[in-house]
């Protein structure tokens, strides 16, 4: 009931014309956390009321953003936006795990770096403590540009990370999209594991 009463708080501050729009999205919403577990609440006044709920089965697209913006809210699941990240497994018995997980931090932060003015990375890295990561390794070199190459071709930007001054790629780490685009072009790789 917490985040019922902060909403209903932040509610009462509004004009009356807002609260009829308060009140259906905090119904709908109510509604919808009774069905997924650990749902989380959070209010933002920005141009108007938009309630954004994450749960762990789903995460808000900008599409669903833009939706709860406009007092429209939605109970289907929605398609869980994430980072792959693939690093080379045949550097793990070189270099050791802990170099190879800093290979994979740098190409995320440079993947996240670069599309930060894309809408799914702005709503990725709005919800901090909600990000999805997913980590999977490529046999070699070959397979990791192939890797890159298969994203690429399939519309889904990527950061190769090329160390230096070896001048060796060592990870790959896409831009965050909707799983379903990027899960299809990552089947001949497997999860990493140590």
């Amino acid at each position: 009931w917490e985040p019922f009463f902060q909403i209903r708080m932040l509610a009462t501050a509004l004009p009356l014309c807002m609260l009829s729009l308060a009140s259906s999205t905090v119904a709908s919403s109510l509604r919808a956390s009774a069905l997924a577990r650990r749902s989380m609440f959070r209010v933002k006044l920005r141009g108007g009321l938009s309630l954004l709920r994450q749960a762990e089965t789903t995460s808000v697209s900008p599409e669903n953003k833009r939706g709860l913006s406009s007092g429209v809210a939605s109970n289907e699941p929605v398609d869980t936006i994430v980072q792959y990240v693939v690093v080379r497994r045949d550097l793990k018995d070189q270099w050791g795990t802990g170099p190879l997980i800093a290979q994979a931090c740098h190409a995320s932060t440079a993947a996240l770096w670069l599309s930060r003015d894309e809408e799914y990375t702005k709503t990725y890295t709005e919800g901090l403590d909600a990000m999805h990561k997913v980590i999977l390794s490529a046999k070699n070199e070959n397979a990791l540009r192939k890797a890159a190459k298969t994203l690429e071709e399939g519309g889904v930007k990527c950061k190769l990370w090329i160390e230096q001054p070896e001048n060796i790629p060592t990870a790959l780490a896409t831009f965050p999209r909707p799983r379903s685009e990027i899960k299809s072009l990552t089947k001949g790789l497997q999860l990493f594991k140590d």
